[in-house]
C-alpha cells in the first residue's frame, strides 16, 4: 500500500466517525478542495487548513441537520493507484437510503504524506445538497 493511499483511508475513517478537525488536519498548510461541478453560484475553492475545517464542519452539521446517515453496508468505495505515487483516485457509490445513491469520483494529490489537493466529482444529487447546505 503506498503512503499516498494511507492518507486517502485516513480521510475516508475521519468522515465515516464524523472528526471533521481530524479531516483537516490531514491536508497542507495550503491546500486545495475544489469541487469542478459547482453549480452557479456556489464557491467552488476553498485554500488553507482553516478554510477546508469550516467547510467540513458546516457541510457535516448539515447533513446531521438533515438526519442524512450513510448506510455503510449498502455503500461500495475503490481506491485507484495512478502512475503518480501521489495521486489516488476514489470511485464511490454511497447509500444513504432505499431510494438514494450518491455516486462520485474524488482525485486526491498527497504530498509529503498530507493532502495538498482534493477535487470532488459529484452527481446533481450531492451538488444540490452542497449548494444549499453553503448558501
Amino acid at each position: 500500500m503506498s503512503d499516498a493511499r494511507a492518507v486517502v483511508e485516513q480521510f475516508f475513517r475521519a468522515g465515516v466517525t464524523s472528526d471533521r478537525k481530524g479531516r483537516a488536519d490531514l491536508f497542507t498548510e495550503d491546500g486545495v478542495v475544489e469541487f469542478p461541478f459547482a453549480p452557479a453560484g456556489m464557491r467552488a475553492r476553498y485554500q488553507g487548513r482553516e478554510a477546508i475545517e469550516w467547510l467540513f464542519t458546516t457541510l457535516g452539521r448539515r447533513a446531521d441537520e438533515a438526519n442524512l446517515k450513510i448506510d455503510e453496508s449498502g455503500s461500495t468505495m475503490t481506491l485507484h493507484e495512478t502512475t503518480d505515487p501521489e495521486v489516488v483516485i476514489a470511485e464511490l457509490d454511497l447509500k444513504l437510503d432505499a431510494d438514494t445513491r450518491l455516486p462520485y469520483i474524488q482525485v486526491f494529490h498527497v504530498t509529503n504524506g498530507q493532502i495538498s489537493l482534493f477535487r470532488d466529482y459529484w452527481g446533481p444529487i450531492t451538488a444540490d445538497f452542497t449548494a444549499s447546505s453553503l448558501a
